[in-house]
């Protein structure tokens, strides 16, 4: 439950993993971890509204699943909490889509798939250079 709003990292995706050995027959956990994975598994659609759709579908499955282990855990919780009541910081989604999006630039620079631009500018001001000049 701690990783749900943290969907891309190691703990949720290694948690998300285990569900087959932790609940192993229990036919209700493993059917809606089969839907949820199934669904995982696809290409992210392009288009009109598909992308939208796609997200709406997992974020429903996600909930599936872990109302399916809530309920196998005897736990009551209804789906509408499950799936408002958890938090993540708008600010941690933001770094690892920059970190993605650094490594993603960084892959293309270093494997020569996209160029490195460099531009030399003059300094902003005489007198006023970064770093100053040696004594």
């Amino acid at each position: 439950m701690k990783t749900r709003p943290l969907r891309l990292s190691f703990e949720h995706v290694g948690a998300l993993n285990l569900i087959q050995m932790e609940f192993f027959g229990k036919r209700s956990v493993i059917d809606a971890y089969k839907r949820y994975r199934d669904h995982l598994s696809q290409d992210f659609p392009q288009g009109d509204g598909a992308g939208k759709r796609f997200v709406e579908t997992r974020d429903d499955l996600f909930v599936e699943l872990i109302h399916a282990i809530a309920s196998d855990l005897n736990y009551k919780f209804d789906k509408k909490d499950i799936e408002k009541l958890s938090y993540g910081p708008v600010g941690w989604e933001n770094d690892e889509s920059a970190v993605r999006m650094i490594r993603t630039l960084a892959i293309n620079v270093l494997t020569g798939q996209q160029p490195l631009p460099v531009s030399i500018r003059p300094p902003n001001a005489p007198g006023q250079m970064f770093p100053p000049p040696p004594p």
